[in-house]
């Protein structure tokens, strides 16, 4: 899943959704 929401600069697209939960 590609989430890109707050980090639409960095285009976070990996596959741990992880990663991207604790940038937000």
């Amino acid at each position: 899943m590609c989430f890109f929401r707050l980090s639409t600069e960095l285009l976070l697209c990996n596959y741990d959704s992880s990663i991207v939960i604790a940038v937000q």
